[in-house]
């Protein structure tokens, strides 16, 4: 059989096991802080907004001026196919949130092969794509983050195709993407900026009139078309597209969240976060194989801009974009001092480069090797890989609490000095073991976080209807807490549960009486 199809066949394989993998195991994960934001708050009022005409509502929304371009579709499909039980509408929601993880990580693999029509490069960024710890956990519940991951990588994937060949049909595409990508996340803004400013050098190196008047027409049809699909998607924008627009960018840029972020050891505030905090999250979470290949890829590309310099050929342009996307994000939030916490998730959107840029690296070592050698260095990155697989492994379901060992040896090294269960995910297995030990027709709790509340929904109906939350730890019987804003143990004896991931006790639940 020819190698291609072979290719093809492995290909077509692992998509088919990553669907049924992660239908399998979707149910495992809990229910993380903002889901319901997300829904009730964002898809549920723009698509009220959309279709019953309640304006006033959708416009002293919280959520408002989030992107409702996953959360609308989301919602409409939702009440497409009328599903009414809470439980059945989060797992759907987690379904839909893990679609689009792996359709992005399709457009990823296809990306990669355009650039180096390699199947073994292509495929290896795939894998390493889909199985990063952190990512992969949360491309079942984080609509937000991952969602604008998923379309980021999307747009990654049609700003290529646009720099490549200014045709209609890619215009419009990469016009649509951008505009869908705004509308997700108003920082997807970067995206048609560097595009168009890439498209302006590519033009002005040409230095003929044809050039000129073909970056006038296409430049506009693109803005126009990504102008107005960000409109069509993000409804607050339609009654005063401008002003709207601007005020969603003032208040995501400096968004109050008004909580204390744990780092090492210390409660800091939002006005005070350090410099460093994103780039020691991204650091201490990112498998060190990830970091490596990365940072090399990077000098690599500085190192053969300023050796050509102008002259440099595509590839070397594609990459310079990569390190683009990389580090003017992280850049940007240094400069401005957004309010950012819970780790890296607000860049999430960065894997999709870090791993476009290991690619890159993979092509350069592997360049002038035999067939030979190139088998002995995809099995010797397999083997680096390893332990960051087994890792998920044994972190599973909580994926997201992965630490790469660079600063702490385990989660459990971590616990009391980084936050750890910053969505709540660890109620749900709480909840099902009082359910299961109390057989009471009424079980009174007090949980320390709403997430507590939240992973309630994800209970049968009938033990659901059990669970009565106190807001009084005075008529509670039992106590559950996720140690959020915690830098020591609860002031409880009577421990009845406790889950350990890593060493770390992340979850405990008290018997109060």
């Amino acid at each position: 059989m020819e190698a291609k199809k072979v290719h093809h066949y492995v290909t077509m394989f692992f998509f088919a096991a990553l669907l049924i993998f992660g239908f399998i195991i979707v149910d495992d994960y809990g229910m993380s802080w903002d889901e319901t934001y997300s829904r009730d708050q964002n898809g549920v009022i723009a698509f009220n907004y959309v279709f019953n005409n309640d304006v006033s509502t959708y416009q002293k929304s919280d959520e408002r001026y989030h992107g409702t371009a996953i959360e609308l579709p989301l919602y409409g499909l939702e009440k497409a196919i009328e599903i009414n039980d809470v439980r059945t509408i989060y797992l759907f929601r987690h379904y839909m949130t893990f679609l689009l993880f792996v359709f992005s990580s399709f457009m990823f693999y296809k990306l990669m092969r355009l650039i180096y029509d390699d199947w073994w490069i292509a495929f290896t960024g795939l894998v390493i794509y889909v199985f990063t710890p952190r990512i992969f956990a949360d491309a079942f519940y984080n609509s937000k983050d991952v969602g604008f991951l998923s379309v980021f990588t999307i747009a990654m994937y049609s700003g290529y195709k646009f720099l490549q060949k200014q045709d209609l049909k890619t215009i419009l595409l990469h016009g649509f993407v951008c505009g869908f990508l705004i509308a997700t996340r108003i920082s997807g803004v970067i995206m048609p900026v560097i595009t168009i400013g890439v498209y302006f050098i590519q033009q002005f190196l040409k230095i003929n009139s044809k050039s000129w008047t073909n970056l006038v027409i296409v430049s506009c049809i693109f803005l126009i078309v990504t102008y107005l699909i960000t409109i069509l998607f993000w409804p607050i924008l339609w009654h005063s597209p401008i002003i709207e627009f601007a005020n969603a960018w003032i208040q995501i840029s400096h968004f109050h969240w008004n909580k204390d972020i744990l780092y090492f050891g210390e409660f800091i505030s939002e006005n005070n976060i350090p410099w460093h905090y994103m780039p020691v999250w991204i650091g201490i979470t990112t498998p060190i194989i990830t970091l490596v290949l990365c940072i090399i890829g990077c000098f690599i590309v500085l190192y053969e801009l300023i050796k050509t310099r102008a002259n440099c050929n595509n590839l070397i342009r594609t990459n310079v974009i990569f390190v683009i996307y990389l580090f003017l994000p992280i850049a940007s939030i240094i400069i401005l001092k957004s309010v950012v916490y819970d780790g890296w998730r607000h860049l999430f959107f960065l894997h999709a480069p870090m791993v476009a840029l290991i690619c890159f690296t993979i092509y350069k070592f592997t360049l002038k090797l035999s067939l030979f050698k190139k088998n002995i260095f995809y099995v010797i990155l397999t083997l680096l890989y390893l332990p960051c697989f087994i890792s998920m492994a044994q972190l599973h379901p909580y994926e997201n609490l992965y630490f790469n060992k660079l600063k702490f040896k385990s989660t459990g090294d971590a616990r009391f000095n980084m936050d750890l269960d910053y969505w709540g995910l660890s109620y749900r297995k709480a909840l099902e073991f009082l359910v299961k030990s109390d057989h009471h027709p009424e079980i009174h709790v007090k949980v320390d976080t709403y997430p507590g509340k939240l992973n309630a929904v994800l209970l049968p109906i009938v033990e659901r209807k059990r669970i009565i939350f106190e807001d009084d730890i005075k008529n509670a019987d039992y106590f559950i807490g996720n140690y959020r804003w915690m830098k020591n143990e609860y002031p409880y004896t009577n421990e009845i549960y406790c889950l350990s991931v890593d060493r770390a006790k992340v979850m405990v639940c008290y018997k109060l009486r």
